[in-house]
């Protein structure tokens, strides 16, 4: 196995942004990929673009450099940024993903469902077979134990909507009493407005291109449904802004914001939850507005210290016990060709033994035919145990694995 990508450990959004594929965009991505010979999996999210794919794939730089063509992205900008994980490193570092222990707000459980969702959409498009299959299975329990002993997704500042409400508070204390507009009704802006809803604050207002989708999220929010041909004069009575929609092309572009009418020198927050991003990087430069974008909300939440550093052990040492039982899983499947052989031998072997036995008992009973057949399947079962137990715990290049081949005369299961 191996993972290729670029995340926000070294990328900036700048350059994370170039590589994202928004859910629309990610089925084309797993088509060029699959045709190109690439049975992979592509996780792509505001943290990450990602590619997962199984020894057997071929040139694994070549997986990204399929990516940057459907871009239009240079290669070479993203060679200080890349990294490449392979085999026990793969599966530990697609855990600690899934774990949310990768993520920029440590802990933060969107990222499972993201996983989720892209292994079912490669299932479907690019078949990539039962060992990345089986690797994200276990990937998907690795992230449900985690949460479940730990606790680390209940912690302030554990999502990004979380980080992004605390880090508005920060600059308004008063925040439960300020008109915060949620632009967006898709996944991270759904997932904004509840917080904010389950937070507090003076007004709560949705806006989104989709009105249906808009109206529906705000009435279940208790919020104000607010028309996106009213953007502009949402944006001039709104003390904060939060922005997530997934969009290809900027939202809110310097000119808009520039032209909004506020009243006095009364400040603006936006924060950009998006990648790519919502908001015209330079419209921070724009007085009395304060932009913030995924990595800002990212350093200001890492001076809270959460969740606590025993949390954060714990869930370390779950992901390496997992994956030592993923170790154990992937050399079983590695050696169960030439189990499979070594079993069907020795069963020709009982079968053609008692075939030849039964030829001088033409006499025996049903009953006791069976049970002669009964013990025959038992002493194999017995002789065998052992070995395949063994075996299993070895892998195909050990010294065990090649004795047995030898002794046995396996090697047609290598064919």
């Amino acid at each position: 196995m191996w993972v290729i990508g670029i995340s926000h450990r070294r990328a900036p959004v700048a350059l994370r942004e170039q590589l994202a594929f928004g859910a629309s965009q990610l089925s084309e991505a797993l088509r060029a990929l699959r045709d190109e010979g690439f049975p992979v999996v592509l996780l792509s999210t505001c943290n990450r673009t990602e590619v997962y794919g199984p020894s057997e794939a071929g040139d694994v730089q070549g997986a990204l450099l399929v990516l940057c063509h459907l871009r239009g992205v240079a290669p070479s900008l993203l060679e200080p940024y890349w990294y490449l994980h392979e085999g026990d490193d793969a599966a530990r570092h697609l855990f600690r993903v899934i774990a949310g222990l990768d993520s920029q707000i440590v802990g933060e459980g969107q990222v499972a469902n993201q996983v989720g969702q892209a292994c079912a959409l490669a299932e479907a498009i690019t078949a990539p077979g039962p060992g990345l299959a089986g690797l994200f299975q276990r990937a998907q329990h690795v992230g449900r134990r985690v949460r479940r002993e730990t606790g680390i997704a209940g912690y302030a500042g554990s999502s990004v909507s979380g980080a992004a409400i605390a880090t508005a508070q920060r600059v308004f204390p008063d925040l439960a009493t300020r008109t915060v507009l949620v632009i967006g009704a898709g996944s991270v802006g759904k997932l904004a407005a509840e917080a904010l809803s389950h937070h507090g604050v003076g007004r709560l207002w949705v806006t989104t291109r989709t009105a249906a989708r808009g109206r529906q999220l705000a009435m279940a929010l208790g919020a104000n449904d607010i028309p996106w041909s009213a953007l502009p004069q949402a944006l001039g009575e709104a003390d904060v802004v939060l922005s997530g929609t997934g969009s290809p092309s900027r939202i809110l572009t310097r000119e808009l914001l520039a032209t909004v009418p506020r009243d006095g020198d009364r400040p603006l927050l936006l924060i950009d939850l998006a990648v790519p991003r919502d908001i015209d990087p330079e419209a921070g430069e724009l007085p009395g507005i304060t932009l913030l974008n995924v990595d800002d909300i990212h350093l200001s939440t890492c001076q809270t210290g959460w969740p606590p550093p025993d949390v954060v052990a714990q869930a370390e040492s779950i992901v390496e016990e997992e994956l030592e039982r993923y170790r154990q899983w992937s050399a079983e499947r590695r050696m169960s060709p030439l189990v499979g052989v070594l079993r069907r031998r020795a069963e020709a072997v009982r079968q053609s033994a008692l075939s030849r036995t039964l030829a001088h008992l033409p006499n025996l009973r049903p009953e006791e035919l069976e049970r002669v057949e009964a013990l025959s399947r038992a002493i194999v079962k017995q002789l065998l145990h052992r070995p395949t137990v063994r075996l299993k715990a070895s892998s195909p290049d050990s010294s065990l694995a090649q004795a047995a081949e030898t002794l046995f005369g396996l090697s047609e299961h290598r064919a």
